[in-house]
Formats: C-alpha cells, structure tokens, sequence
C-alpha cells in the first residue's frame, strides 16, 4: 500500500515558512516543531522569498492578464456561436 500525502492549509505554509524566514530556529528544529520536512518547509520558504516581490507589483500579474485574454477570446466565440445558431433558428423556421 503507499503513502498517503499529506496536504497543508496555504495558512499553515504560510507560518512555518515565515518561521523558517526569521532564522530563530533552524529548518531541523521547524522540521521537528511542526512534523514537516526539512525539503518542504525550505520549498515554502523559498517560494515566500520569491512571491514577496508581486505584494508589491501594481497592475496585474502575467497568469491574470492572460486569464482575462482567454475569457475575452471565450466571449467572442460564444458570441459568434450563438449568432451562428440563431440564424440556423431563423433558416429552419422559414423552411417549416
């Protein structure tokens, strides 16, 4: 049978890695503290470092911009299909 994975709350990351960020204790005491391992609580970590930065960024993001290109590109199409549908509505009515 294999293990299991366990999965953590993005708050509960969020603790230990800010922990981990005030170096009062290392990664193996964290590790220990909170029966994590030592190579996620250092992923989390590094991941808080690298998203700071974006706390900061006005705007958008580059995921959100492009999000909102593809829902725009969704709506088009949804536009044209429903148009396109509506007239095949009005041709068959008109054969009837």
């Amino acid at each position: 049978m294999g293990r299991m994975r366990k999965s953590y709350s993005k708050d509960f990351k969020a603790k230990v890695a800010l922990e981990a960020l005030k170096e009062e204790k290392t990664i193996q005491e964290l590790s220990n503290k909170y029966e994590v391992s030592t190579v996620l609580i250092s992923k989390w970590k590094k991941q808080v470092k690298e998203g700071m930065c974006g706390i900061f960024q006005r705007g958008k993001s580059p995921e959100e911009k492009e999000q909102e290109q593809t829902v725009e590109k969704l709506y088009r199409e949804l536009g044209k299909l429903q148009a396109e549908h509506n007239w095949l509505k009005k041709k068959l009515g008109e054969v009837e």
